[in-house]
């Protein structure tokens, strides 16, 4: 469910500084806690993924707040460069957890002799990665190519959450939880 939240991400603007986040990240932190919560027994790749899971709780939770009042937008157009740099680490901060969380994932099968298919889920982690990074380089330095960037994010972020659900079923099915 976690996921779900982080990566589908729906923006209402307002006006040229007010966006609302219809989907919060942090509401979908806040879930991916409870998760690594849960599943902490079965590896210590969880427990590698909590700080960095709270600290974007923390992050967006701030950042709905500045979207919503506008000051995110003043920031980011007085703030080029920071605002691109920001982004960058939160990308960075972003990708260690949810690799975290997907090796943690790829140990449960291991001591659990599960066939869940985490393979499959960590190619499919490196695409979203790669894409995301590539579209976050594509918002800011070829603007023009942005709809196609997100259309190619759109896909691999599905194909990675549909990944994901088959290989929590996999674990469903035989009581891993």
């Amino acid at each position: 469910m976690g996921f779900l939240f982080i990566i589908l991400n729906f923006y209402l603007p307002l006006n040229n500084d007010i966006i609302i986040n219809l989907i919060p990240n942090f509401i979908g932190f806040w879930f991916l806690l409870k998760g690594i919560r849960e599943l902490s027994q079965h590896s210590t790749l969880f427990d590698k993924a909590a700080p960095l899971a709270k600290i974007l709780f923390v992050y967006y939770v701030l950042d709905f707040i500045a979207n919503l009042t506008g000051i995110a937008s003043k920031l980011l157009r007085e703030h080029i460069i920071g605002g691109f740099l920001l982004g960058l680490l939160i990308i960075i901060l972003s990708l260690s957890c949810s690799q975290l969380i997907v090796k943690g994932i790829m140990e449960m099968e291991v001591k659990t002799q599960c066939r869940a298919g985490t393979e499959k889920l960590y190619t499919a982690w490196k695409s979203y990665a790669f894409v995301l990074v590539i579209y976050y380089l594509v918002v800011y330095f070829a603007p023009g190519l942005s709809a196609i960037g997100l259309l190619a994010s759109l896909i691999i972020n599905i194909y990675f959450l549909i990944t994901l659900n088959k290989t929590k079923n996999e674990f469903t099915a035989v009581s891993i939880y």
